[in-house]
């Protein structure tokens, strides 16, 4: 028996008529007649040879074979997260911070930076692994801090290390990059920079001032955004903004300044990282935060200003380093955390490089099986599984406990937010249907 695709949505707008894949992402517009017999679930008058490439198109499918998607999935995502070969490190050589940002986790912990014994381990964790690559993301506190840790880090991994370094990444703040940081990253292939603003100079260095002074940190970073796009034509300059009721019109003017005065090689990526509610009650958090039905406004906000940002669903297959196997972030004493986010977290740490240990095995099994979203019916279910893959695991776990309070789902779950980002994304086509049974597809 034949049926519309869990993937397959039907949207209606102004006597014209839409089908969506969120699968294949397949874009159509359709007659009347098509849009109410699929509507109906009765295929049978449709024409044999349109009703094939609905088929081939993936929007109609044979009943058995509904979760054909979500099962090879499963498997794909299980291949990934079991992979011995590959390993995926989140390195912080301190905890220490030269920021003191009112909303970091780092608050009052004690400075504490990687140790001679704790490397030497780091070392041996890796030689003792099975894996053949190496993913490496530096990460903190500010990583740079303590650039003389990372550049011993790295000699250590590329010397005494059989690895195959296939990415070099970092997380910083910016703010500590010299000639010197310059010279290591361009050595070292450094592909993937992360720099965070908090809005233009008066609202960032209002919170992102440095911890000795308070002194601002804006116009420092962004003579160093032009240093790296100048100097590092090959990386990736990812310039995360964060954005929230207050501030979210200054991202038009940072987004245009840094893509106008700093982009010389065509290689920064500036983007908006909303701070959302995830607590359906719209319960606490420290900024004033977009909850999901807001986004779509916020999005188009920026489009209608000029900035390129992408608010339609794009696939979005990936695997979350909670479930990962073989995927670590360790920190400064040593200790082994499955997902950066748990930094400096006490309960959070299932290891220690420095004993050989599994120090909360209850964790690490609820991490790597308890989050999959393949467990998950809703899931299973839902036809937005395409786009969000199941989410962030930690979110779902948060929800789990706390009796469905966290919202974690992706907001185009909700059709007819999905239904305005279609027509949004497809406003400037002109397609047209020639006869009651054809669709033309975009």
């Amino acid at each position: 028996m034949k049926k519309m695709s869990l993937y397959s949505c039907l949207f209606d707008n102004a006597e014209s008529y839409y089908l969506f894949n969120t699968e294949t992402l397949m874009k159509a517009k359709i007659s009347y007649t098509l849009y109410q017999t699929l509507k109906d679930g009765n295929f049978e008058g449709i024409d044999s040879n349109l009703l094939k490439i609905l088929e081939e198109k993936k929007f109609i499918v044979e009943e058995e074979r509904q979760y054909d998607f979500f099962n090879k999935m499963e498997i794909e995502t299980n291949r990934l997260n079991y992979d011995s070969n590959n390993m995926t490190l989140f390195l912080m050589p301190t905890i220490g911070c030269n920021f003191c940002c009112p909303y970091c986790f780092e608050g009052k912990k004690e400075n504490v930076s990687m140790n001679e014994k704790t490397i030497k381990n780091i070392i041996r964790f890796l030689n003792d692994s099975s894996a053949k690559e190496l993913s490496l993301h530096w990460y903190g506190g500010e990583p740079l801090l303590r650039f003389d840790l990372m550049k011993e880090i790295y000699e250590g991994i590329t010397k005494e290390t059989s690895l195959e370094l296939v990415s070099n990444s970092i997380i910083t703040n910016g703010y500590l990059i010299n000639d010197n940081v310059l010279d290591f990253f361009k050595s070292t292939n450094m592909d993937k920079i992360q720099i965070t603003l908090d809005g233009e100079k008066a609202t960032h260095d209002k919170k992102r001032h440095l911890k000795k002074d308070f002194e601002g940190t804006f116009d420092q970073i962004i003579s160093n955004i032009k240093l790296l796009s100048k100097l590092l034509p090959q990386s990736h300059i990812y310039v995360r903004v964060n954005i929230d009721k207050k501030n979210y019109k200054e991202f038009v003017n940072i987004y245009h300044f840094l893509h106008n005065d700093c982009d010389f090689n065509n290689n920064i990526y500036v983007y908006p990282a909303v701070i959302k509610v995830y607590d359906k009650l719209g319960e606490k958090l420290v900024q004033n935060c977009f909850s999901s039905e807001e986004l779509f406004d916020l999005f188009d906000y920026y489009k209608k200003n000029g900035c390129e940002v992408v608010f339609f669903p794009k696939a979005h297959k990936h695997t979350c380093s909670i479930c990962n196997l073989y995927t670590y972030t360790i920190g400064p004493s040593g200790e082994i955390y499955k997902c950066p986010e748990d930094a400096n977290q006490p309960g959070k740490i299932i290891g220690n490089v420095n004993s050989d240990t599994i120090d909360n095995e209850p964790l690490l099994l609820e991490y790597i099986n308890g989050s999959s979203q393949f467990k998950r019916q809703e899931c299973k279910n839902c036809h937005c599984f395409p786009l969000c893959y199941g989410g962030c695991g930690k979110q779902y776990l948060r929800d789990k406990y706390a009796h469905g309070k966290i919202n974690y789902c992706h907001p185009l779950k909700d059709m007819d937010a999905l239904k305005k980002a279609f027509l949004d994304d497809i406003k400037h086509s002109d397609k047209s249907v020639s006869s009651n049974l054809q669709f033309e597809i975009y």
